[in-house]
């Protein structure tokens, strides 16, 4: 859950052992005035945040734009000046995410600036202790498909939402489609880790100006296949160009767990409800053998979409491609409908397996580097996601969980 990962060194211990029910009931004792239903409303959000870690008259705000560069404005703001992270709805309304942190880039000479190039995320995911994984997104694919607005009605509808904490009473600069201009932050630690208060950085204010967003990184032709989808030795040699363009290995709170790392063997997989829409997941492993980070490449454009770094050395992230043998071991384990079952064949080769990994954005699972394998039996499909999680349907008709 969301409300977690806000907290800072000195009291998010006890956000931590509560338990997540708990947590989530806590959000729905908080009146929700919104006249359609939430996983978890806004409001309810607020309201935690407000009860747990809020003090004195600094309390913490539902802000609604009506554009996702907006609302993206507004985070920026709030995480730049407060160093502390902010809450916002992704996947068509469906999830809450944490941003903790950007990057902006500035141009020397002619006081034109480079905005934000890239947003940093923490995607709550089962147990805990996924705290330690970072995520980073590309500004463009942040604001173009991910960050989302809410539909259906009710009081925030046509809104793009964050619950951040609140400006003071100082004027900020005015916003506009474009992210206001940022001084010099190369010398600051970016983005905040997940414990705010850890971050040693110059207070710098934003400052009014004009600028423009920075372009994805020009993949060379000889990589790319015209007829279609990007070879998989092709997507490992663009994820090592795109991470040598974006410097994430040189990042300090990255260096040592990303060191000595080399693209591993790419995951194909296609988002479903989409046409065309394919993605490669590659992992970043380190000479011990260890994921340490996963990077997420366009699988027919070979741009750069987002990636998920393991912070702590000593650990790694768990992402194994499943064989047929082990996909229908998980089944026989796994699947409890009876009338599904009887449909499982006696042998691993007879599986009817869909040609490459799928994914949508679902309770099942928020994040594309979480895909599936989707297998046919008989009139039914089956999803076995990749670390061996086995369900029978994906669940969209989601807001706010």
């Amino acid at each position: 859950m969301v409300l977690e990962f806000l907290q800072p060194s000195n009291a998010r211990e006890s956000v931590i052992r509560a338990m997540q029910d708990q947590l989530f009931d806590e959000i729905q004792d908080f009146e929700n005035s919104d006249t359609v239903h939430w996983e978890s409303s806004p409001d309810g959000i607020k309201g935690v945040l407000n009860n747990r870690i809020a003090s004195g008259n600094k309390k913490f705000k539902v802000f609604k734009r009506r554009t996702p560069e907006g609302i993206t404005n507004k985070i920026v703001e709030m995480v730049h000046q407060f160093r502390v992270p902010a809450i916002t709805l992704v996947n068509d309304e469906s999830h809450w995410v944490v941003i903790n942190g950007y990057h902006a880039n500035q141009s020397s000479g002619n006081g034109t600036t480079v905005l934000t190039t890239d947003i940093w995320v923490i995607n709550p995911l089962p147990p805990a202790s996924d705290a330690d994984v970072q995520g980073n997104i590309d500004y463009d694919v942040w604001t173009n498909n991910i960050v989302g607005d809410v539909g259906g009605g009710g009081k925030y509808n046509g809104y793009y939402l964050a619950v951040c904490d609140p400006p003071k009473k100082t004027k900020l600069p005015a916003t506009s489609k474009e992210l206001p201009e940022i001084p010099d932050l190369q010398n600051s630690k970016l983005p905040l880790p997940m414990i705010p208060d850890s971050v040693e950085s110059k207070k710098k204010s934003l400052k009014k100006g004009k600028g423009k967003v920075v372009s994805q990184t020009p993949i060379p032709p000889n990589m790319l296949n015209k007829d279609g989808i990007i070879h998989p030795g092709n997507a490992k040699k663009i994820t090592s160009l795109l991470m040598n363009d974006r410097g994430f290995a040189n990042l300090d709170f990255l260096k040592k767990a990303l060191k000595g790392y080399k693209p591993g063997q790419p995951v194909l997989v296609q988002e479903l409800g989409k046409k065309n829409d394919f993605y490669y997941i590659v992992p970043l492993q380190v000479t011990t053998g260890n994921i340490r980070g996963l990077f997420c490449i366009d699988g027919l454009k070979g741009h750069y979409i987002q990636s998920s770094y393991m912070t702590d050395e000593k650990r790694a992230i768990d992402f194994n491609a499943l064989t047929r043998d082990e996909i229908l071991k998980i089944l026989q384990e796994g699947l409890k409908d009876k009338k599904i079952r009887q449909e499982l064949p006696d042998f691993a080769e007879a599986l009817a397996i869909h040609p490459v990994l799928v994914w949508r954005p679902c309770l099942e699972s928020f994040s594309q580097f979480r895909p599936f394998y989707m297998v046919y039996l008989g009139n039914f499909k089956v999803y076995v996601r990749i670390d061996k999680k086995v369900f029978t349907k994906l669940t969209t008709d989601l807001r706010g969980a």
